[in-house]
C-alpha cells in the first residue's frame, strides 16, 4: 500500500495539470447553463480541487497495481453483501477504501467491473446478473445492496431495468450522469452518455427503478465529469447533494462515505423476498 501511495505521488503533478484542463471545461459549460452551480469560496474550491487530485492518482495506481481482486468471493457477510460497479475506465480497484470502511461495518464486498458495457449493455447485465445470483445462491439470506460509482450507475440502472427480479434492496449511485453529461471528450461507445441519446432516454422513459429497488443518488456540484450539475439528479430517487467533492474524491471522502453508510438498509430479508 505505501508503493501505491508513492506511486500516486509522483503522478500528482501531471494530474494537477489534466485537472485543471478539465474544471475549466466545467466553469465554461456551468457559466453557459440554465441553472449553473453556485460558486465556492476559493478556499474550498482549491481543497476540493487538490483532493480531487489525490483521489484521481490514487484511482489510476491501484488499477495499475491491482489492489483489489475482481473476482474474489466475499467473507461471509455479518449486514449483506456490497455490490460495486466501477465508473468507465475504471476497474474494481477503484473501490478499494470504500471497501474498507464497508467490510469494518459489517459488509461483504463484491466487486463487480463489466468492461465494454456501454457497446453491449444487455451483454454485459446477463454476465453481472449471472455473478450476482451465483452469491444469492451461496448467501440466500444476504441483504444485497448496489454501490455504483460514475457510470457504472448507468449500468446499474440498466442492468435491474433488465433484471427486477434481481435480490437487490437498494441502489446507491456516485456521481452518476442520470440525465448523460456533456463533458467533451465522451467519444466511441461513451456517446451514449450524452444528453437525449437512445440510451439515457430509454432509461428515462418510465423508470421503475426507483420504486422498486429504492434508489439513492449522492452527488456533488463541484463534479467535472457530469456537465451541466443538474444532469447528475436522479429522478424518482432520492438525491442527495454534496458541496466541495469531487468525481473521484467521491469514492475517497470520509463525509461522502458517512452519507452512504446512512443510507444502507439493515440486516432484514432482501428486497425480491419482500415482494
Amino acid at each position: 500500500m505505501t508503493l501505491v501511495f508513492a506511486t500516486a505521488g509522483l503522478l500528482a503533478a501531471p494530474l494537477l495539470a489534466v485537472n485543471a484542463f478539465v474544471y475549466l471545461v466545467r466553469w465554461h459549460v456551468e457559466r453557459r447553463a440554465a441553472d449553473p452551480a453556485e460558486p465556492l469560496p476559493l478556499p474550498t474550491a482549491l481543497g476540493g480541487f487538490l483532493a480531487e487530485c489525490g483521489a484521481m492518482a490514487v484511482a489510476l495506481v491501484s488499477r495499475l497495481f491491482g489492489v483489489v481482486s475482481a473476482g474474489a468471493l466475499p467473507a461471509p457477510p455479518q449486514r449483506g453483501i456490497a455490490l460495486l460497479l466501477p465508473d468507465s475506465g475504471l476497474d474494481a480497484a477503484s473501490f478499494w477504501l470504500l471497501r474498507r470502511r464497508l467490510r469494518k461495518c459489517g459488509w461483504a464486498t463484491y466487486p463487480g467491473p463489466v468492461g465494454g458495457w456501454a457497446r453491449d449493455a444487455a451483454g454485459a447485465a446477463a454476465i453481472f446478473h449471472a455473478r450476482v445470483q451465483e452469491l444469492r445462491a451461496r448467501a440466500p439470506q444476504a441483504v444485497f445492496v448496489l454501490i455504483a460509482h460514475g457510470s457504472g450507475g448507468i449500468l446499474a440502472r440498466d442492468y435491474l431495468r433488465r433484471h427486477p427480479d434481481a435480490p437487490i434492496r437498494r441502489l446507491i449511485t456516485l456521481g452518476t450522469p442520470h440525465q448523460g453529461t456533456c463533458t467533451p471528450w465522451m467519444c466511441g461507445a461513451l456517446r451514449r452518455l450524452r444528453p437525449g441519446s437512445s440510451l439515457i432516454e430509454q432509461l428515462a422513459a418510465g423508470d421503475p427503478v426507483p420504486e422498486q429497488f429504492d434508489a439513492t443518488a449522492i452527488s456533488s456540484p463541484f463534479d467535472a465529469w457530469t456537465l451541466p450539475t443538474a444532469a447528475a439528479y436522479y429522478p424518482g430517487a432520492f438525491n442527495i447533494e454534496i458541496r466541495g467533492i469531487g468525481h473521484y474524491a467521491l469514492l475517497t471522502s470520509r463525509r461522502v462515505a458517512q452519507l452512504l453508510m446512512e443510507q444502507l438498509p439493515d440486516a432484514a430479508p432482501n428486497h425480491a423476498a419482500r415482494r
